[in-house]
């Protein structure tokens, strides 16, 4: 009977011991799956099924971003107006990759990824526009700036009109590289924003017609 009472208020005890163990075994299997060579994916999304990792909204007569056709449309409803939906994570060092292609409205537009994303005010933007043109750009505190060259520069390379361009943006330590069609174009270095979420961008800068830019295949992984 003695033996049966120990044995019986000993369990709690073990039963605590073997969560602990088993909690420290699954964080120790997580963080040795952690993303840490070059090329390997941190984060994937083909957008053939809505979710919760990205910025969703609608507000008629200003911009959208949804799921739309296995992919992620965003719509902008004015002119001269930059929209952006990120997905939730956060990371210093990325190596971006999407494919994109104009649905609607003017090709006087950019379109592209940003990195180190703070807020609207706060980020990287690789571009691309539909009449073929591209750059990087910086906004620091509202603050626009294009850093790759004076203008945004032509080159025949990029699809355009309602051609599909597949765009890459490396953000590693100060380095921010913009890659088109899988060919590099421009590289700069700048040491402003050293961390922040990744996402997209489109913009309309002319015109009254909506523009639609619809992305996909989003990659993010270690550069």
């Amino acid at each position: 009977m003695m033996r049966f009472l120990m044995d019986t208020n000993q369990r709690p005890l073990l039963f605590i011991i073997f969560v602990i163990f088993s909690l420290a075994f699954i964080l120790a299997c997580q963080f040795s799956i952690l993303p840490n060579a070059s090329g390997d994916l941190i984060f994937v999304d083909d957008f053939s099924t809505p979710n919760e990792n990205w910025d969703i909204w609608d507000k008629p007569d200003e911009s959208a971003a949804s799921f739309f056709e296995d992919g992620l449309i965003i719509i902008v409803s004015k002119p001269n107006l930059d929209i952006i939906t990120t997905n939730k994570f956060s990371y210093p060092d990325v190596l971006i990759q999407t494919t994109a292609q104009k649905r609607l409205g003017t090709n006087d537009n950019a379109y592209g990824i940003v990195c180190r994303y703070l807020n609207d005010k706060n980020y990287y933007g690789f571009l691309v526009s539909s009449d073929g043109y591209y750059g990087i750009v910086k906004v620091v505190e509202g603050d626009y700036k294009l850093l790759s060259s004076k203008n945004m520069e032509f080159d025949e390379s990029i699809h355009q009109g309602r051609g599909e361009n597949s765009i890459s943006a490396k953000c590693e330590s100060n380095t921010l590289t913009l890659s088109i069609n899988s060919v590099e174009k421009t590289s700069v270095i700048d040491e402003d924003l050293v961390a922040g979420k990744s996402g997209l961008i489109t913009g309309s800068y002319s015109g009254a017609d909506e523009t639609a830019v619809l992305f996909d295949n989003f990659l993010i992984m270690v550069p």
